[in-house]
């Protein structure tokens, strides 16, 4: 009996922490369950007063949804977690002197000596480069670079930049 009894306690003991690892797994379940249901509640409130037209069905429209959420915060994600990308981000949206990112566009675009008919003819991509060749500042130059390298990193560079509203 005495050689059966650490056996039979360390089954017992075996037991209690399989229910409580059950337990505590049933719980991340039931967690994971109430935030998808507060996620897609949220979701539902924001689309109701939505006018949509759902074309290539109801599968496709979701998957479409959930995707460019996902790419929101994944792009969220990647200027957090980089350094370079953050500093960029703060250069050109924070309200520097009153100017806003687009302010800071139509200054350059100005200086450039760019006419308005121009940037209505160019991509994003375009005009940057042609900022590029008339300015002979260096400060500038690196600046208009690295909205270059954002554009084509973000996928904007083809768009037209009379999108912009510049």
């Amino acid at each position: 009996m005495k050689q059966l009894d650490g056996v039979g306690k360390e089954h017992e003991e075996f037991k209690l922490t399989l229910d409580k690892t059950k337990e505590i797994e049933l719980a991340e379940i039931g967690i994971q369950k109430d935030i998808a249901d507060a996620q897609a509640m949220v979701l539902g409130e924001a689309l109701k007063s939505a006018k949509i037209d759902i074309v290539g069905g109801e599968q496709e429209f979701f998957d479409k949804i959930t995707g460019s959420i996902t790419k929101g915060k994944m792009l969220d994600r990647t200027i957090d977690n980089s350094d370079a990308l953050s500093k960029v981000k703060s250069q050109l949206l924070d309200d520097v002197d009153g100017e806003t990112f687009i302010d800071k566009i139509r200054t350059l675009v100005s200086d450039s000596n760019i006419k308005s008919e121009d940037v209505k003819n160019l991509t994003i991509s375009a005009l940057i480069t042609k900022m590029i060749t008339k300015t002979n500042d260096t400060k500038r130059k690196g600046l208009l670079s690295q909205f270059l390298d954002l554009a084509n990193q973000f996928g904007v560079a083809n768009v037209s930049s009379d999108s912009l509203g510049l």
